[in-house]
């Protein structure tokens, strides 16, 4: 409404006329719609070409497993996904914000929509939640007939896409919850993502399988088997023309975007690969292993720049949007460290 009002200045017009503007429909969950929403302005920290990893952010250990992260686009804070079923909120320095319940199993991913107001998570339940960060407030999104393992907003924020470990494997909703679209897989999907111009979704399946649909029509666009090994986490760099999936074969895979080809398959890790992570100015591709392994490589190349031992088995990680900061979880504890 607020543009809507200086449209009509801008135009001098009545206020009368102003005042028959109709008013945008609520999204269920805090009020906010993706037409009002304003996406931050964030300028990317630009990333050293050798880093190195210095612990900055330490909270204590947790009740449970922490399965999920995300940073919100502003970089204030993080959400934390637990086994327990919490969804938690930290400042950037570790305080804890705020504990949002109701999911009765496992959070197993997280995911801030565009301009922060709205926290979506995938639970073991087979039901993901929309929060509002702010007001605490809750859309239960159900339709899944089995585990919601990912779920993930259009970069427009009007839409939000599951994944899930049954028949149809990912569905498609607004942010209120209302189903758009079914989008069939060749087996249990286990992770996905939108490129960042929101034409494409990436999906992984638990087979280690990649699939690639178009948004425009929802087309399928490539299909590709994998060796056994489930695509736990995937990345686009910022771009949109790469793609990094974390593997149960213990390596991350780089495709083209273009047309699905493999890239590189970058390995040497001792345990599955659950988490990948593209710096926010797409220079560095972070990687958390199940052996305790937090790697950097540079995109360019994929050289190894930093390798760093974690404390436990690392579940997920992610990159601050506005500092040098990596957050990872390590099943118990939530670690956090100075990209320098």
């Amino acid at each position: 409404m607020r543009a809507v009002a200086v449209l009509c200045l801008l135009l001098t017009t009545s206020l009368a006329a102003c005042g028959d503007e109709e008013e945008p429909a609520s999204s269920g969950a805090g009020g906010t719609t993706a037409a009002e929403a304003e996406v931050p302005a964030v300028e990317p920290w630009t990333a050293s070409a050798a880093p190195t990893l210095t612990v900055s952010v330490e909270i204590p250990e947790q009740s449970n497993y922490v399965y999920a992260l995300d940073f919100a686009p502003d970089g204030s804070r993080f959400a934390s996904g637990d086994a327990d079923g919490a969804v938690r909120t930290w400042s950037s320095d570790g305080e804890e914000l705020a504990t949002l319940e109701g999911h009765e199993g496992a959070v197993n991913h997280v995911d801030h929509s565009p301009d922060g107001a709205l926290l979506a998570s995938a639970g073991a339940d087979g039901t993901a939640r929309v929060w509002d960060v702010e007001s605490g407030e809750v859309t239960v999104v159900e339709g899944a007939e089995d585990e919601v393992r990912s779920v993930a907003f259009s970069p427009d924020g009007e839409l939000l896409a599951t994944a899930s470990w049954d028949e149809v494997g990912v569905r498609v909703y607004t942010a209120d919850g209302e189903l758009v679209e079914e989008l069939p897989s060749e087996g249990s999907a286990e992770s996905l993502a939108f490129s960042p111009d929101g034409s494409v979704v990436a999906v992984g399946g638990s087979g280690g399988y990649l699939e690639l649909f178009e948004t425009d029509g929802w087309t399928r666009t490539h299909h590709a088997e994998g060796a056994g090994g489930g695509i736990s986490d995937l990345a686009f760099s910022p771009d949109g023309t790469t793609l990094y999936g974390a593997t149960n074969e213990s390596t991350v895979e780089v495709w083209s975007v273009e047309d699905g080809s493999p890239v590189a398959s970058l390995g040497n890790y001792n345990n599955y690969v659950r988490g990948v992570e593209v710096s926010p100015d797409g220079s560095l591709l972070a990687s958390g292993a199940l052996d305790g392994t937090v790697r950097v490589h540079a995109t360019d190349g994929h050289e190894v720049v930093a390798d760093q031992p974690n404390m436990g088995g690392v579940n997920e990680l992610a990159f601050s949007p506005t500092e040098p900061l990596l957050v990872t979880s390590d099943g118990q504890r939530i670690t956090g460290y100075t990209v320098g």
